[in-house]
């Protein structure tokens, strides 16, 4: 009895392999990685239930506590104290760390142009880079 049940979860298994391996052959793959995930149980164990709880009971406090958001200022305040802010060495270095390339930015300006500007327009996007810095604040341009 046993020996039928073992070769019958063997059968089983081995078809759900084959299927498996046909998913991944054909352009199924969003079919296939579903499948491996259903096979893999998916339950909930009692950490990730312990974790959910934990985040229930921070994130769903009043919002009468305001101890969180003067933390929040009294960290901020204290970083723009002990951090300086960018100098033209430091932009230099990162434009020169850029990979080549790489698809463009949404203002349609590769790495590569901006490795080729040269020094005064390095020195305008430091001077930018530090105001918006030190206003926190960013206008997009429209």
């Amino acid at each position: 009895m046993l020996k039928k049940f073992v070769r019958k979860k063997r059968i089983l298994m081995d078809s759900k392999m084959n299927a498996l391996e046909e998913k991944f052959r054909n352009p199924e793959i969003r079919n296939f990685y579903e499948d491996v995930k259903k096979a893999k149980g998916g339950k909930k164990t009692k950490s990730t239930e312990r974790w959910k709880e934990h985040f229930e009971e921070l994130l769903n406090k009043g919002n009468d506590d305001r101890r969180g958001e003067k933390c929040i200022e009294q960290a901020r305040a204290d970083r723009m104290e002990t951090i300086n802010p960018p100098s033209l060495e430091d932009v230099e270095r990162v434009i020169a760390s850029m990979k080549d390339n790489k698809s463009t930015g949404e203002n349609g300006i590769s790495s590569e142009m901006i490795k080729r500007i040269g020094d005064i327009l390095q020195g305008k996007i430091t001077e930018l880079i530090v105001q918006v810095w030190r206003e926190e604040n960013y206008q997009k341009p429209a």
